[in-house]
């Protein structure tokens, strides 16, 4: 592992009731262009895996040359169900899925089908350095990337925050390539649009 920043180990007693996990070691550590994570996780060999599918990394080159981090990925619904599942064999991985559901069920969300149900492809997730931040002093906004084949699910969900954004005072834009979500004062703090019919990208204070 390259030097850097070493996480602790993950409490053996928790991973092996919350997740197929028995211990995971996180690295970080700074690289020419950015900073470099690497994960090494032992797998319980009695419980059931996460469901972890090669990706092809397809968003990495739509990502700006200011990318700080990125992290990728595949199939979040496939693995919701699998945490589901493995609910059955830990109370405490159950009362997390029990408490997301509650929670979103309060905005009259299913977690499972109208959250991540439709996030069935590869994403990707990149921290970026911009000067045109919300927030310059700090200079850094955030771009997702969702492949989703249930294009109209994902679309659903999202006029239905931007409902509960309008009710409490939000401002929601609607333009040909994108929309933007804006706190009453203006600041900008989340775009989305569709640069093909498969693919969702937000950005988090930055423009889209």
């Amino acid at each position: 592992m390259n030097q850097g920043l070493k996480s602790g180990i993950f409490r053996d007693s928790y991973c092996k009731s919350a997740t197929p996990l028995k211990s995971i070691i996180i690295g970080l550590s700074p690289e020419e262009n950015g900073l470099h994570l690497r994960a090494i996780a032992n797998l319980s060999a009695t419980q059931t895996p996460l469901a972890l599918t090669q990706n092809q990394n397809k968003f990495a080159s739509r990502y700006p040359s200011t990318t700080l981090g990125l992290l990728s990925g595949q199939d979040i619904a496939q693995n919701w169900t699998t945490l589901v599942q493995e609910g059955d064999n830990s109370p405490e991985l159950k009362e997390m899925v029990n408490e997301t559901r509650k929670a979103f069920r309060l905005i009259n969300l299913d977690v499972d089908q109208d959250v991540f149900g439709w996030m069935d492809g590869e994403f990707a997730f990149g921290m970026v350095q911009s000067q045109q931040s919300s927030f310059p002093e700090v200079g850094l906004g955030a771009i997702l990337m969702i492949e989703t084949s249930k294009k109209d699910v994902a679309h659903a969900t999202l006029e239905r925050l931007e409902q509960l954004l309008m009710i409490q005072g939000l401002k929601v834009e609607k333009k040909t390539d994108a929309t933007t979500w804006k706190a009453p004062t203006q600041e900008l703090f989340l775009s989305y649009g569709w640069p093909d019919q498969t693919t969702l990208a937000m950005t988090v204070l930055i423009p889209f």
